[in-house]
């Protein structure tokens, strides 16, 4: 971590005029940043929180269910979100390759709905509604 300003900062100012070198700055914090914020937000945000007499309730599995939101929407959503869309196969799975999250994610949701678990998952409007809701109450 402490190689990363002067290995990848110093080769991008010492390779590109000061201008560019600016521009690649901005647009990594200005446009890439918040693109970050927003798979990250909510992936725990506006989710279910327990205590930890009532999280001992719950096996492993289901408190991974309930305390982490998958989002609904397809390829261009796990696109968009680079994986984090489903959350809770990445907390249950976490070896599993990026790329088999979305069968694993109907496997999940399969055996939730056998076993009577509740598997929350949401579109990204919906997660974005219940992160606000959520910051509101604070």
């Amino acid at each position: 971590m402490l190689m990363h300003i002067p290995l990848i900062w110093g080769t991008i100012f010492y390779f590109l005029p000061l201008t560019d070198a600016l521009i690649v700055l901005l647009t990594l914090n200005f446009v890439l940043s918040p693109w970050l914020a927003f798979g990250f937000i909510t992936n725990h945000l506006g989710c279910e929180v327990f205590d930890y007499a009532e999280g001992k309730n719950f096996s492993w599995m289901e408190l991974q269910m309930r305390t982490s939101r998958s989002l609904k929407g397809g390829v261009f959503v796990h696109w968009f979100y680079g994986g984090l869309n489903t959350q809770i196969e990445h907390h249950l799975f976490p070896k599993a390759p990026r790329f088999n999250l979305l069968k694993i994610q109907n496997m999940t949701r399969e055996f939730a709905k056998k076993h009577n678990i509740k598997y929350f998952e949401t579109t990204p409007i919906e997660a974005y509604i219940q992160i606000n809701d959520a910051i509101k109450e604070y």
